[in-house]
């Protein structure tokens, strides 16, 4: 994994190595630079594959095209056979090669070769164009700007913030959809101006001219119908051949371990593929219901891996502002923080780990999913009588009797109850745009107005921006269940689960890979009938019958559980003076994006222990805390 910079339409070898220098944590093994008057290439290189020869930046035969790249190609080797037999010539044996001879052969459809994860900048002297492109899933970041005939981009925000003209106003946009989700979708930033390229696109740029191409759309693969054993053994396979090319590595690999089979089920695989000793790594210390510790070193000795655990401590609340610092985006949820613990303290033992993200996603294996699933069919087959009924019963209920049914270390607390109720009231409805709404905002449309000062808020638009989410993933003959994994897959899994995890392992040095994310996988998953992914209330069926030969039972069959980091009980209680003196400072009112009133009402309730009221608390701290290292930049 590396980082990577550069321009077009200008020369300014001073800002190339300013923009490179921030990024000298995704690549503290090298750098490297390409300058001309039309365009400018940096690199910083995280040596992973090929250590001696693999330096960057890259170059064809008769050095007419020049390749910079982030990421991995995991079925290079065997692109580079075909290549060489069309008569290519290389000069490294590392996988980024492959991507300048690649596009010699096929042109712009190169991008369809590749297995991997990756974001590359590549300039044709010949034709004089720039091609940015990006992974089919969004593993890798790639963010760009454009300012008239000129064109900047970067791996990381900082990076590109170096150049003045990217220093937009801060996007009442972005932040409306922040408020309501935790996380900016569709592929935003939080500054006008600044853009990501989607994932699975490519971004041409010619004499200041340019396009954006989509080249793969989360779409299930077109398969023949089959037999319930010929399901599993296909996913088993493509499983195996994922974990096994993630493998491949010149340096020490390890991986992160759960309770859960996601991450059960790589490590199972790993040793599997291998006789030398496997790395585990998890992190715990946050109470009864959600620390997995134990359960992960249990699973350890029974799979034979050397296991290192580490806990969190109550006062490391103090280093939230260094972890915002890392990140690209602000991500308005505190388990940032034990991500960032936990790649720092697996990247002083390995340079590369195996995560289980993007298992929930693939498999549908989040809450939502079921309550969503769930509420299409209770819509199917209850009146809209008896649902109103149910409704007006729900309003009756104490909180405190809620909580009995309610699987969180958290109390579910009024403003939870108000989002079931809000819930039903969209089945009565029909309304499965506003009923995902309901399940995922946690500022309300009310709440934002009564929140943001007057010029920060714009009416309704940012829940017009989520609930648009939904219907462009709608496609004619796909069904509503299908679209949302989709929806999820281009928004939730690129903006917010790994946009969180290649920043946090990479402000560490450690690549962090995603065998779940295999693009063969995938499509395999979004084709699978609905009796493979849900059994009742059990998820991520195909994956528990194609591991259960390998798992303790009880892993195999063991429920998900929510991961929701308690703070009230995790951090000591000079937390609550820290998010008073952030949130109530000089610094922050003075930037006239809140109403000083309703600030003031939330930092009274630090230790709530209601749900809902903690991540509207933690949205509010994380946003801060990223504005002071980005808006103030």
């Amino acid at each position: 994994m590396c980082g990577i910079c550069g321009f077009a339409g200008m020369r300014d070898d001073e800002l190339l190595c300013r923009m490179n220098d921030h990024m000298r944590h995704r690549g503290p093994d090298g750098e490297g630079v390409f300058v001309t008057d039309e365009v400018s290439l940096g690199h910083r290189r995280l040596a992973i594959i090929d250590l001696a020869t693999g330096g960057q930046p890259i170059y064809n035969e008769d050095r007419s095209v020049v390749v910079v790249f982030n990421g991995e190609i995991y079925n290079y080797p065997t692109l580079r056979r075909n290549l060489e037999a069309r008569g290519h010539r290389f000069a490294t044996a590392t996988d980024t090669e492959v991507i300048v001879h690649t596009y010699e052969q096929y042109g712009l459809d190169c991008v369809k070769s590749f297995n991997g994860e990756f974001a590359f900048a590549l300039w044709d002297k010949k034709t004089r164009t720039l091609v940015l492109a990006r992974d089919r899933l969004g593993i890798r970041p790639l963010f760009y700007c454009r300012w008239g005939s000129r064109l900047a981009f970067a791996s990381e925000l900082r990076s590109l913030l170096c150049w003045k003209q990217a220093r937009g106003p801060l996007s009442t946009k972005a932040l409306g959809a922040y408020l309501t989700l935790r996380y900016v979708p569709r592929a935003g930033t939080m500054f006008d101006g600044v853009e990501q390229l989607p994932p699975g696109s490519y971004f041409v740029f010619q004499e200041g001219k340019s396009r954006t191409v989509r080249y793969w759309h989360a779409r299930a693969a077109k398969l023949a119908p089959r037999s319930t054993k010929d399901w599993v053994e296909g996913f088993r396979d493509l499983f195996i051949d994922s974990v096994r090319l993630r493998m491949r590595s010149d340096v020490p690999i390890g991986a992160y371990l759960s309770s859960g089979i996601d991450s059960a089920s790589i490590v199972t695989v790993m040793r599997q593929l291998t006789s030398l000793p496997i790395q585990t790594f998890t992190i715990g210390g946050f109470g009864a219901g959600v620390d997995e510790s134990a359960e992960a070193h249990a699973l350890a000795q029974y799979l034979g891996a050397e296991h290192h655990a580490l806990t969190i401590e109550s006062g490391q609340f103090e280093l939230l502002p260094q972890v915002m610092a890392s990140m690209n985006r602000p991500i308005g949820d505190a388990i940032i923080l034990p991500t960032w613990l936990l790649a720092k303290a697996t990247a002083s033992r390995v340079k590369v780990v195996l995560s289980g993200e993007g298992a929930d996603e693939i498999l549908a294996g989040y809450v939502h999913h079921l309550a969503l699933s769930t509420g299409q069919t209770i819509q199917r087959v209850t009146p809209d009588a008896l649902l109103r009924l149910g409704r007006w019963m729900l309003g009756k209920c104490s909180d405190k009797f809620l909580n009995c049914f309610f699987p969180y270390p958290a109390a579910l607390g009024k403003k939870g109850k108000q989002k079931l109720i809000n819930f039903l009231d969209m089945l009565v409805r029909h309304d499965v745009g506003q009923q995902y709404l309901q399940l995922a905002c946690v500022f309300r449309e009310q709440d934002k107005r009564l929140l943001l000062a007057q010029g920060s808020y714009e009416a309704s638009i940012a829940d017009t921006f989520v609930l648009d989410l939904l219907h462009n993933a709608l496609v004619e003959g796909e069904s509503f269940f299908d679209s949302l994994i989709a929806c999820d897959l281009e928004n939730w899994l690129a903006d917010y689960t790994l946009a969180k995890q290649d920043a946090l392992s990479m402000d560490h040095s450690l690549e962090a890979r995603v065998p779940f994310l295999d693009h063969r996988l995938v499509e395999y998953a979004l084709a699978l009938p609905t009796h493979m992914r849900w059994r009742g209330l059990q998820s991520k069926v195909i994956l528990r019958r194609a591991m259960r030969q390998s798992l303790p039972r009880k892993t195999a069959s063991v429920k998900k559980k929510a991961f929701y980091i308690p703070f009230e009980k995790c951090f000591n209680k000079k937390f609550d003076c820290f998010v008073q003196d952030v949130l109530l400072s000089r610094r922050c009112l003075n930037r006239g994006i809140f109403n000083q009133s309703y600030i003031e009402r939330y930092t009274s309730r630090v230790r709530s222990c209601e749900l809902i009221e903690n991540k509207q608390i933690m949205s509010l701290l994380l946003l801060e805390l990223w504005l002071r290292e980005y808006s103030d930049f």
